[in-house]
């Protein structure tokens, strides 16, 4: 979906990504991490166990949301930072867990993109190469549709074909362009 959009020109930034940004091997949030849930989250390399964290937090939400408190104000300062150098009329920030963590980022508007919950089974599992229970757990400890569409300003429904989508992106983009525009103060 992002990736739609940087065909438009827009920059994007990916909390996924910075959270693997902070955690990177001999960083201080990774020796955090290690003290907080031990040396079973560790690979023998020295990197984050992701599957071996997952499994944890999933399974303990004491645990889940003592991970949550390491690392949210780490990926909330990597995307500001990042921010400060971007020029462009807009930008998208990839959140998935804007809704259950806030992070602490000011937006101007919130994009929701729903698909059925197969459909994103699916693709969890096919990305993360886990099993449907596991993501099914996963979802059941985010945050539901309908909050999500609570928060949203604009909602895409990711539920028919690429065409479709790259047509939604295309309005939105026209339409950011537009409130950058006047928000700018442009004519």
């Amino acid at each position: 979906m992002a990736r739609l959009f940087a065909e438009h020109g827009a920059p994007v930034l990916s909390a996924d990504e910075s959270a693997r940004a902070v955690v990177r091997p001999g960083s201080p949030l990774l020796q955090r991490i290690r003290e907080a849930f031990g040396s079973r989250v560790m690979t023998e390399t020295g990197e984050l166990d992701r599957q071996a964290m997952r499994e944890m937090v999933f399974a303990d939400a004491d645990a889940r949301r003592r991970l949550e408190a390491i690392m949210h104000p780490a990926i909330r300062d990597h995307l500001h930072r990042q921010t400060e150098t971007i020029h462009a009329p807009y930008l998208i920030i990839e959140i998935p867990l804007l809704v259950e963590s806030g992070h602490g980022i000011e937006t101007d508007r919130v994009l929701v993109v729903e698909s059925p919950q197969d459909q994103r089974v699916d693709r969890v599992r096919k990305r993360d190469r886990i099993d449907s229970d596991a993501v099914r757990a996963i979802i059941r400890s985010q945050a539901t549709d309908d909050d999500r569409a609570a928060r949203a300003d604009d909602i895409i429904a990711n539920d028919g074909s690429l065409n479709d989508l790259a047509r939604k992106v295309k309005e939105l983009d026209l339409l950011y362009r537009q409130l950058a525009q006047s928000h700018n103060g442009a004519p």
